[in-house]
């Protein structure tokens, strides 16, 4: 594991809820022999689930690993057994697939907190199948951020043209409407942070409105000025 981390990442991919696409999207992009070459991948998830999916895409054999200290192949996958034998049909919800989801995030957070992982790729999971297992689950981003000990976390999409920074994430459009003043300015100090970061000098940041026409002088609304 440390002679390969000189050359590249090792990445953790929870492979998302068992009884949705998580296991067949993963697969199949780890397929793309460009994008596997791009680090070293540990997948997170159930052995049943994970090596039924290979066979019914007709991948590579699948390397199931204990001891990571240990491994050496590009792509291994980590059992997790969070299904503990129970069967979990394709396209059905239930509360063994929730658990299961967040048993895959967790275990790919603390890979990286734990040092033996550089990065978390997660694929989807359905946010009914975990409120079934009774977990409090909004989404990805907070429940990391929680395992991570954050008080506090932000959402940011990037691609070549365009950086977005949410003030908020996961909220009712009637909670996103009580703004946070100091949530907003922590949302833009953090993002030019970022856009430095990513080797932007002197970026330009633009603030979104929330009614049209940022509420017009009270027209539509105080909240922007607010």
């Amino acid at each position: 594991m440390t002679a390969n981390r000189q050359t590249k990442p090792i990445i953790a991919i929870s492979s998302g809820d068992p009884s949705g696409i998580g296991p067949e999207v993963v697969l199949k992009a780890l397929m793309d022999a460009e994008l596997a070459a791009l680090g070293r991948w540990i997948i997170v998830g159930d052995r049943s689930v994970m090596e039924a999916t290979n066979r019914l895409i007709d991948g590579s054999p699948l390397r199931v690993v204990v001891d990571l200290d240990e491994a050496d192949a590009d792509v291994v996958l980590l059992d997790t057994q969070a299904l503990a034998g129970v069967d979990v049909p394709v396209g059905e919800l239930s509360e063994a697939s929730g658990k299961a989801s967040l048993a895959y995030i967790e275990t790919a957070t603390r890979l990286c907190l734990d040092g033996k992982a550089d990065a978390i790729v997660t694929a989807s999971v359905n946010k009914e199948a975990i409120s079934l297992s009774g977990q409090a689950f909004t989404g990805h981003t907070e429940f990391i951020a929680e395992l991570c000990g954050a008080d506090e976390s932000w959402m940011l999409l990037v691609n070549d043209r365009l950086r977005v920074v949410h003030v908020t994430t996961h909220r009712s459009l009637r909670e996103a409407c009580d703004l946070d003043g100091g949530r907003i300015v922590r949302t833009v100090r953090l993002g030019n942070d970022a856009m430095k970061r990513m080797g932007i000098a002197e970026p330009r940041i633009a603030v979104c409105g929330l009614n049209p026409h940022a509420g017009e002088h009270g027209l539509f609304g105080t909240e922007d000025e607010r």
